[in-house]
């Protein structure tokens, strides 16, 4: 008979192989650089809430090896095992308010704004809803040293020195980067590059001018991708797929990385980081599943603050007058009473050469006594193998009723 403790490596047995090194500490370098991105991304008025909760098969088989075990275990060292691997948690993202949460129906991505999302449609869609034809024109006259590039999109923007190059580097900027980037960050990113092949290059380019003509009416013809695409958002039946919007949308760790809003990727893994540092939010709702599960809880002071512990055996307080324990398990409970947080093993051999006993006592009898003890609630066994009994009871004497005397 013994007691099972639910340890990291037990616990990967039942949901999914073993633990990835790179997995542990790949959660330190979650980090996502704030630069660069426009002041919509960073305002105050909080639209969603995200929130990491365990995935559903990981807790149930937890829940499952908790109820076979006897172990008082520490709270937040069962939240630890969700994050020790990232398929063990989901990702809740919750909109706040109307409007905040948008998903594409056919790759179920999810947005924080519509725009956003047809601008990810129309892109994905592009070609198959416009033909390119690219129209020759005279080329570019003058002799230019250097070329620009956008350091975001590596996408040559032209010479400083060309008369038309303020009017590029908008054009460049509204139809690219305007959603995620602010013009700042975009301009602090442009890098100046002497090479001639690369000026041939961007004249090469700028010899050809490309116009969009609608494969469903070939008579409509674009000569700007912006007027097709402002023509693309009058007529969204055109894209083959949609957009709804969503209350709350979960999803799990190895998909955050497909979601197309650079926003919010960044606000889901800065939660992730924020989560590990401090798991206060995610200890709260294992805290609420467990006491629906059936476990007890308890407070335990450590330090200044206090721990919450939880197990499946509910405590047993002794009384003065409880005579319900046989005189041997009555001993035991004494000794570890006097011995407090004692190692089980420890226990064990102490009490077995300990020369009060009036009758030899035995290792395997004594490791039997405890069991009886722990599952009955008597004595608390804590993760570390420590042992623990609550002291006693004192049942207040009753007071006693002094009788009125009438008045004469």
């Amino acid at each position: 008979m013994n007691t099972e403790y639910i340890d990291t490596e037990s616990f990967e047995a039942l949901t999914g192989g073993p633990l990835v090194e790179s997995e542990k500490n790949e959660r330190k370098d979650t980090i996502v650089s704030e630069e660069g991105f426009t002041d919509t991304d960073l305002d105050p008025i909080k639209k969603i809430e995200i929130a990491i909760r365990p995935n559903k098969q990981a807790m149930d088989a937890l829940i499952a090896n908790l109820k076979k075990s006897h172990i008082t275990y520490q709270l937040m060292s069962l939240v630890h095992l969700f994050l020790d691997k990232k398929d063990r948690f989901d990702i809740l993202i919750t909109a706040l308010q109307p409007g905040a949460l948008f998903c594409t129906q056919n790759e179920n991505l999810p947005f924080l704004s519509q725009e956003r999302a047809s601008d990810y449609l129309i892109k994905k869609y592009w070609s198959d809803i416009f033909e390119k034809e690219v129209i020759p024109l005279s080329p570019i006259p003058g002799h230019f040293v250097s070329i620009n590039r956008c350091g975001i999109t590596q996408v040559l923007l032209g010479p400083p020195n060309y008369h038309l190059y303020n009017d590029l580097i908008k054009e460049h900027y509204n139809q690219n980067l305007a959603r995620d980037y602010s013009w700042e960050f975009f301009i602090q990113q442009i890098k100046n590059e002497h090479d001639p092949l690369l000026v041939k290059e961007w004249q090469k380019r700028m010899s050809e001018h490309v116009v969009f003509r609608l494969k469903a009416n070939p008579a409509l013809c674009f000569d700007s991708h912006c007027s097709a695409q402002a023509y693309l958002q009058s007529h969204p039946y055109l894209i083959k797929d949609s957009i709804k919007p969503y209350n709350a949308f979960s999803l799990l760790y190895a998909d955050v990385e497909k979601i197309k809003d650079e926003s919010l990727k960044k606000q889901i893994y800065q939660k992730i980081k924020d989560e590990f540092r401090s798991p206060i939010s995610l200890g709260c709702f294992c805290r609420t599943r467990f006491r629906h599960a059936g476990f007890h809880l308890y407070r335990k002071r450590k330090g200044s603050s206090h721990v919450t512990l939880l197990c499946a055996i509910k405590r047993r307080v002794r009384n003065e007058n409880d005579d319900c324990l046989s005189a041997e398990l009555t001993h035991l409970v004494d000794y570890i009473e006097q011995h407090p947080m004692i190692d089980m093993r420890t226990c064990i051999t102490d009490y077995c050469s300990d020369a009060s006993h009036s009758v030899p006592c035995k290792p395997l009898n004594v490791k039997e006594n405890l069991i009886v003890l722990i599952k009955a609630g008597y004595v608390t066994q804590f993760e570390d193998g420590k042992l623990y009994v609550s002291p006693k009871q004192s049942i207040p004497s009753p007071k006693l009723k002094i009788p009125e005397v009438a008045n004469e």
